[in-house]
């Protein structure tokens, strides 16, 4: 129901859900083979394809047990030893049971969803667009993106020279950077479809008026996108104070 209510109110949730998931909640086909256990858990996909090259399986001692549980893949699993002879069912079965173990967890999720949206209406998207919908979209951060998108006010232009070292410091980031930024300023670690220019309110940077800017952190109200920025003496003190924002002040909450 949330994920639905999400979609239909344009929010974006930090919920990464996996793509098998979403084509078992539509009922798309969904091929059982290595490649698609690879995207559920690729450790557990590289352990079956060099399980298949041993030349000598019976000697490792296994049963048809689920690999770490106590889940048997065949009545009376924990007694029939895997050979080269069956050990293709063997990951066969490893296949099948890790893909539709979620099946509880699909069906609830369906249920939840389709009385928010009808699930026949989502068909025409691929599982990859309705996680776009869902997780937004990441894209480069250019120089050029940031200063059309950065809305600068109360006591800042996009000319100040700190707002073009932000916008320098920005189109730095890294990946996890970013994410933490986005989370520290709007509230959500992913941007909507559309990226920068499609958040609504948009980004805005304003003066934090304080006695001695380099001393202070900048803060945000995520409910509006507005980072209160002070304003620094130089982008090496901008640095600092705004990877120790958000980094370390993700959970902080302050009335202001």
């Amino acid at each position: 129901m949330l994920c639905a209510k999400a979609i239909s109110d344009s929010r974006i949730l930090d919920l990464p859900l996996n793509p098998i998931f979403l084509n078992l909640v539509f009922k798309r086909r969904i091929v059982n083979d290595i490649s698609t256990l690879h995207t559920i858990d690729p450790i557990l996909a590289s352990s079956l394809i060099n399980l298949k090259k041993c030349s000598d399986i019976k000697s490792l001692d296994l049963y048809f047990v689920l690999p770490g549980s106590n889940i048997e893949l065949i009545p009376n699993g924990s007694s029939k030893r895997v050979k080269n002879s069956n050990i293709n069912n063997y990951i066969k079965l490893i296949i099948e049971k890790t893909i539709y173990s979620v099946q509880p967890m699909v069906d609830e999720f369906s249920i939840g969803f389709n009385s928010v949206i009808p699930i026949e209406r989502m068909k025409i998207f691929t599982a990859n667009q309705i996680l776009s919908l869902l997780n937004g979209e990441d894209q480069p951060w250019s120089v050029e993106l940031l200063t059309s998108s950065i809305k600068a006010d109360h006591g800042f232009t996009i000319e100040s020279p700190c707002l073009q070292n932000l916008i320098c410091l920005l189109s730095s980031l890294n990946n996890e950077e970013r994410s933490l930024f986005l989370r520290f300023t709007t509230g959500s670690s992913n941007l909507p479809v559309g990226g920068l220019k499609a958040l609504s309110p948009p980004l805005t940077v304003v003066k934090k008026i304080v006695s001695d800017p380099d001393v202070y952190l900048p803060s945000a109200m995520t409910c509006t996108n507005y980072l209160k920025l002070p304003d620094y003496s130089s982008y090496e003190v901008l640095k600092e104070k705004l990877l120790v924002a958000i980094n370390e002040g993700q959970l902080s909450f302050h009335l202001s």
